[in-house]
């Protein structure tokens, strides 16, 4: 698993995905104090499919903002900068808002991809 979350991390650090949310990318959980925009993810492995140990992996990134067009913006460019740049499988997107009175908002990428 860590080899994996390490290799997410490592994706979720290009320069693109960067330039739009200050290197605030956490795995899981942001620090408390942490101010929109950042991104977190969470890592899903399944059974192994190979002799050698290959596993399928699912990874949400979730993309926080004030706002749920600023989330679908800044998703954009997580989104593009990650399939340009991996064999990342895209699975879906799903949008929310994490506090209704504020409106703050959230966008779900979700991906597949074998490690």
């Amino acid at each position: 698993m860590k080899q994996a979350a390490e290799h997410i991390g490592t994706l979720l650090s290009l320069p693109a995905i960067n330039a739009v949310v200050d290197d605030d990318v956490y795995w899981e959980l942001a620090d408390a104090e942490t101010v929109a925009p950042f991104l977190t993810y969470s890592v899903k492995a399944g059974a192994k499919i190979t002799k050698e140990g290959i596993r399928n992996y699912e990874v949400a990134v979730r993309v926080f903002t004030p706002t749920l067009n600023t989330s679908a913006e800044i998703g954009d460019v997580v989104n593009q900068a990650i399939t340009a740049n991996s064999n990342w499988r895209e699975q879906g997107v799903q949008t929310g808002y994490i506090d209704a009175e504020a409106k703050e908002a959230y966008l779900e990428l979700t991906y597949t991809f074998k490690l």
